[in-house]
């Protein structure tokens, strides 16, 4: 199985391909998507989106898995455990 994985953002976008089964995957890419911080929003949506399609025709891969993005009001309460 070949897994695109995914860590979005906009000024910085981590993406993987992994394949394998079990649990030794081997990697088979591994970026970071960087955009300009000045370029406007919909300019650095293409560009992650644009890399993204390149990845999935590239690799064709099985699936694909997405970090789901936390947000909080109370970042210091986060790091307690």
């Amino acid at each position: 199985m070949k897994v695109l994985a995914i860590d979005p953002g906009f000024g910085r976008c981590g993406v993987s391909i992994l394949e394998g089964t079990g649990s030794e995957p081997s990697l088979l890419y591994s970026a970071c998507i960087e955009t300009k911080p000045k370029s406007n929003f919909p300019d650095r949506l293409l560009a992650v989106a644009n890399e993204v399609i390149r990845l999935i025709e590239t690799y064709t891969p099985d699936t694909i898995s997405i970090e789901e993005i936390y947000f909080t009001n109370r970042p210091r309460s986060c790091n307690k455990g």
